[in-house]
């Protein structure tokens, strides 16, 4: 035993005191502790006695504590009987037993930091990992020491069915996040945590439009927070399609500076609107990676703000960080892991994709899921498949121009369907076309 390690032996023995006078007391402290919560080795002995009687259904006490022992002849002779009468009379009041567990793993986490700075100090000498897997043995030692590890995630069907019942009887909201567009929504109705949404597109579309726009009706019209990561536009870049989307000021006239006295008042009352969203983060780090995320919404997470929704624009410009065969089997890898990432941090998230030319070869320039770039995976691995495309892209005379097609070609929980909305570059917005909305008697692909 280390005694130079952080530990609280009054504490140790005051939690299995109460235990031997309390059944509440016993089952909060076989609950809420391990065996590595206590330093002492006796004391470690002591714990899995009551946790053996817990399980067997007997009373817990320092007789039938002592008599557990003695069936274990080794953790007998580790312990005094009297030490067992010593932690029943340190304890003043049975009810301190909350106070006296926090003060338990208070010592166990700063022992476990210190053991654990030799492992991660071990893992940086270690020169044939991979930056991407370096991060991610580094993220299970920390929440292994932080007790975030993962749970069972296996349930029986007879567990699954009263909870199910429960949600449709429910007059509570599903859970999730709506699009802001009234037609989309009235399709997905919400995205849901766990799920992964790939928003697909050529160049100059409105990819990083349709994101922004729907990252702002998450974060300011719903009030949750939002991750938003951009892997092309800066900060500064983001910031004035923001302000041009909220004010409706033209984006040259803000690229420009060139703005009329209405400008600025529409600007200035924005601006002071904006300044309370402290919960859209923006992360321009152009190195983002699927552990870059993971520790951006883990700290959200600790900080009692978890995101309601991702966004990471766009998957071509991400790097996994580690030796691939082909360019194509690292982007299937990223896909992979943003969808394993969605379910780990029960969170949607929306990824930007390119699309290859095979759309601008045909006579019909509607893009096809199968022109996702670089990656059938993506198709395999997305919830819901949504591709952008604007006639007037391709002939500024359309008699569509302003027109934008919200095209819901994959979709895991329902119908698909191609939904129509208003395409206003110049303010960086993509709003509701005027009209009844989408239903399912109509606008099916």
């Amino acid at each position: 035993m280390n005694d130079t390690l952080p530990h609280d032996l009054e504490a140790e023995m005051s939690a299995l005191g109460a235990a031997m006078q309390s059944p509440t007391a016993a089952a909060l402290v076989v609950e809420s502790l391990t065996r590595g919560h206590f330093h002492r080795p006796s004391h470690q002995v002591v714990f899995e006695a009551i946790v053996s009687l817990v399980d067997q259904s007997i009373t817990v006490n320092p007789l039938s504590v002592k008599a557990e022992l003695e069936r274990h002849k080794d953790g007998g002779a580790l312990v005094d009987p009297l030490t067992l009468m010593d932690m029943v009379e340190i304890v003043p009041v049975v009810s301190d037993i909350g106070f006296n567990l926090r003060r338990l793993e208070n010592q166990r986490l700063r022992r476990d930091l210190i053991l654990s700075g030799a492992r991660l100090a071990a893992l940086g000498h270690q020169g044939d990992i991979d930056a991407e897997d370096l991060a991610e043995e580094a993220r299970k030692i920390f929440d292994r020491v932080t007790g975030t590890t993962e749970k069972s995630t296996a349930s029986t069907l007879s567990e699954l069915i009263s909870p199910f019942l429960d949600r449709l009887e429910s007059e509570a909201p599903d859970i999730g996040v709506t699009t802001g567009w009234k037609d989309l929504d009235g399709l997905v109705t919400k995205l849901r945590p766990g799920q992964l949404v790939v928003l697909g597109a050529r160049p100059g579309m409105g990819k990083s439009v349709f994101m922004v726009n729907m990252a702002l009706h998450v974060a300011v019209r719903l009030g949750q927070p939002v991750l938003f990561a951009s892997l092309e536009m800066s900060k500064d870049e983001l910031l004035t399609r923001i302000v041009a989307h909220e004010a409706k000021v033209t984006l040259q006239n803000l690229q420009q500076r060139t703005l009329s006295d209405d400008d600025w008042r529409r600007v200035a009352k924005k601006t002071a609107e904006l300044t309370a969203v402290d919960h859209l983060i923006i992360d321009d780090n152009s190195g983002t990676s699927i552990a870059h995320l993971r520790a951006r919404l883990s700290s959200m997470r600790r900080t009692g703000e978890p995101a309601a929704i991702v966004f990471v624009d766009y998957l071509q410009l991400m790097s996994s960080g580690r030796r691939s065969e082909s360019r194509q089997q690292e982007v299937s890898d990223l896909s992979r892991n943003l969808k394993l990432l969605a379910k780990d941090m029960d969170v949607p998230i929306v990824v930007g994709s390119q699309l290859n030319r095979d759309c601008e070869k045909r006579t019909d320039k509607r893009p096809l899921k199968s022109d996702l770039r670089e990656s059938g995976s993506l198709e395999q691995d997305a919830d819901i498949v949504v591709l952008l495309h604007r006639d007037d892209a391709y002939d500024r005379e359309s008699p569509r121009a302003g027109e934008i097609d919200l095209i819901v070609d994959k979709h895991r929980q329902g119908a698909t369907a191609t939904i129509t909305a208003a395409f206003q570059g110049h303010y960086s917005r993509i709003a509701d076309m005027a009209g009844d909305g989408w239903s399912p008697s109509r606008g099916m692909s």
